[in-house]
This record gives C-alpha cells, sequence and structure tokens, in this order.
C-alpha cells in the first residue's frame, strides 16, 4: 500500500496540531523526506502543535495493544 508523500509546502500550510501529529508520527521517515524529526512551532502555535503531538503519541500507544 502506497501513501501520500507530504510536500514541504504542504506540510508548512499545515494547521499547527496537523504539524505536531505528522512529526510525532511521520518525523524523518525515509518516504517522508519534508516531515522533520524536530520542529520548532511558533509562540502562537506552540499549545496547539503540542496538543498534536500529544494525540499522536495517544494514537501510537493504542496501537501498541
Amino acid at each position: 500500500m502506497s501513501k501520500k508523500v507530504i510536500s514541504a509546502e504542504e506540510f508548512a500550510e499545515l494547521p499547527a496540531f496537523d504539524k505536531g501529529y505528522a512529526v510525532y508520527m511521520l518525523g524523518e521517515r525515509p518516504e517522508q523526506p519534508n516531515v522533520p524529526l524536530v520542529y520548532s512551532p511558533a509562540v502562537a502555535e506552540a499549545e496547539d502543535y503540542y496538543r498534536g503531538q500529544h494525540a499522536a503519541m495517544l494514537a501510537a500507544q493504542d496501537g501498541e495493544e
């Protein structure tokens, strides 16, 4: 199954929550070269970004059961 590769432009346009989710789940995977392993959100978007990372962490934990 092939998944869509997120372009750098698409990543830049994502809402802060989605950026956090993507960085946690896809960061620096070879099949997603435009999603960074580390991203520093702007102060205005930090809360939503970290909520996205937290949601991704919970989703990953749910997938392990």
